[in-house]
């Protein structure tokens, strides 16, 4: 359970992202959709994402459930890293 925007749906992503002290609500943006094609903001085979806003979740505030898998939040930030970015637009 979550507080989320009002405008928040079904099969929005909820992430911890690097320097946000709260968890975000993103929501996955279709090519034609919400993002004009050929901005120059990212690669074309990239993912892109449209920030809804911000969320709470309890055990999730300030990075709280990367302690859960690594012992600090610095090899947290290392390991989630190595999994690739996001195009937050």
């Amino acid at each position: 359970m979550a507080l989320v925007p009002w405008d928040a749906e079904v099969g929005m992503r909820l992430a911890v992202v690097s320097g946000c002290s709260a968890p975000v609500v993103l929501e996955a943006c279709d090519s034609g959709n919400k993002v004009e094609e050929g901005d120059g903001s990212a690669e074309e085979d990239e993912e892109k994402w449209r920030f809804v806003g911000s969320a709470f979740v309890q055990g999730w505030m300030e990075g709280e459930t990367l302690k859960e898998y690594w012992e600090t939040d610095e090899e947290a930030w290392e390991a989630i890293d190595g999994l690739g970015r996001l195009s937050i637009v």
